[in-house]
């Protein structure tokens, strides 16, 4: 099953996973969180277009998305609630299974690139790439 992996931030990482193979088949990023000249209708309808052309393009079945961590600042967390939001939104009215991942906030961002080489082979120096491509994997911080 193809699977449309999300880490929403101010650049959001993304990933298409096939999780029966465990087999990275795209990746990258998109920015919706810089643009504060757009209203939050706009911002939704830009989440959307974004997450159809994937999931059409790739023929995703779910998508997962990291849980929201409030430790951030207000303005921060109302943006990303926002985006999450939109794909929530999308999804339910699509008939996409959305998922919140809760995530581990024992490992490092180096941790998560030097995980995406060993497990899919691939050189990725993106973190924001390498967290969604991450997202509920067992993450093991001493075998690193």
């Amino acid at each position: 099953m193809r699977v449309l992996k999300l880490d929403v931030a101010k650049k959001t990482g993304w990933a298409i996973v096939d999780t029966d193979t465990n087999k990275l088949i795209d990746y990258g990023t998109e920015t919706f969180w810089g643009r504060e000249s757009i209203d939050a209708g706009s911002k939704v309808g830009l989440i959307f277009d974004f997450i159809c052309d994937l999931l059409v393009k790739y023929t995703v079945k779910e998508i997962w998305m990291e849980q929201l961590n409030s430790f951030r600042n207000a303005k921060t967390v109302r943006s990303l609630l926002q985006q999450q939001s939109g794909v929530h939104l999308y999804g339910s009215s699509n008939g996409i299974i959305v998922k919140e991942i809760p995530t581990s906030s024992s490992y490092r961002k180096q941790d998560a690139i030097r995980m995406v080489e060993m497990m899919q082979g691939v050189e990725i120096d993106d973190p924001d790439i390498c967290d969604a491509i991450m997202l509920n994997e067992k993450r093991k911080r001493n075998n690193i």
